[in-house]
């Protein structure tokens, strides 16, 4: 007889839509729960309407609640984000998937930087009829790494914090920051003076015997450009940051001195397609050697092997390596 008292206790409100500003730029705030590690979370997603008008694109972003909070209490902060990403658009300076925001004091929910990325789509919640990208909260120590090694390396560090592929697509203000000094000292990218970010470049490891990198047509016309900046002097090792593959069923996760590759899965997925998060290039006079490091992959190549690859990386023209044992195989 008190069934209707259960009800009234678990019943979520419906949407609400705010306006952000003066501009027709509005926000809706969905409340819904979100099943992810054997946990039910009770989550609030901001979704924007009319980013899009000034050629910035949508954002969503889905905060975890806690404990104490009413679920109709949602936070404001990110109406007031929202209208800065607007302003900002307005004059120019558009933020694309890989890109972030270093907040000054007073933090954003208690977090100091933002990291924006391509979107997991969440279950049950209308998605934006265009383009958008997915907010994420971060840490100094986290933002250091997502500039200097990419943010495919700290989206799975992430992921594998939360035991949740590719990412969490939520954002818990209570979590651990990750544990990134020995990454930051020891990584190879820390050492690598020629990092460059490519959005639009993938590189995936196949059945643990097939390297192959694949870039769109702007991320070949970018790299290119960044390989025309390192001039025509002696061949210097390089990186390419890339993004995660859609296609992969596992994505790679930086561990410094390990023998054998960490990997986060999808559910009930294998690493048979393991997306990596970057790629580095290094001439040499020894034999063609490939390998896995950290969450990444490195191409050791002789000079004339070294010259073919860049060549290839101009021209289109595909190009294929196979290291000394015979046991690995490149190509793009």
């Amino acid at each position: 007889m008190f069934s209707w008292l259960r009800k009234s206790e678990t019943a979520l409100p419906p949407p609400q839509t705010l306006p952000v500003g003066e501009s027709g730029l509005t926000m809706t705030v969905h409340t819904h729960k979100l099943s992810r590690c054997d946990q039910e979370l009770v989550c609030w997603t901001y979704i924007s309407d009319g980013l899009e008008k000034w050629g910035q694109a949508e954002i969503v972003f889905t905060l975890k609640r806690e404990r104490h909070e009413k679920v109709e209490a949602f936070p404001h902060e990110p109406l007031t984000l929202f209208n800065t990403v607007q302003l900002l658009a307005q004059q120019g300076q558009i933020v694309g998937s890989g890109g972030h925001s270093q907040l000054r004091t007073p933090s954003f929910l208690g977090y100091s930087a933002l990291g924006y990325t391509d979107p997991h789509r969440l279950p049950d919640i209308p998605a934006p009829k265009s383009d958008y990208l997915q907010l994420l909260l971060l840490q100094l120590n986290e933002l250091e790494i997502w500039n200097g090694h990419g943010a495919t390396r700290v989206l799975a560090l992430l992921g594998h914090q939360a035991r949740f592929y590719p990412f969490p697509d939520w954002c818990d203000r209570k979590r651990k920051p990750l544990e990134l000094r020995e990454i930051a000292t020891k990584s190879l990218l820390s050492q690598n003076p020629c990092a460059i970010r490519v959005p639009g470049a993938f590189c995936h490891l196949n059945e643990r015997t097939h390297i192959e990198l694949r870039l769109t047509t702007r991320a070949r016309a970018k790299l290119n450009e960044a390989l025309d900046e390192l001039g025509t002097q002696e061949p210097m090792p390089f990186a390419i940051l890339t993004e995660r593959d859609s296609t992969a069923t596992s994505c790679l996760v930086c561990e410094i001195g390990t023998s054998s590759p960490l990997a986060i899965c999808r559910e009930g997925g294998t690493d048979a397609r393991a997306s990596g998060a970057f790629l580095v290039v290094v001439p040499s006079d020894e034999e063609v050697t490939l390998r896995w490091m950290e969450d990444g992959f490195c191409l050791i190549l002789p000079p004339v092997e070294f010259t073919r690859f860049c060549e290839s990386i101009r021209t289109g023209h595909p190009f294929t390596a196979v290291d000394a044992k015979g046991t690995m195989r490149f190509s793009c």
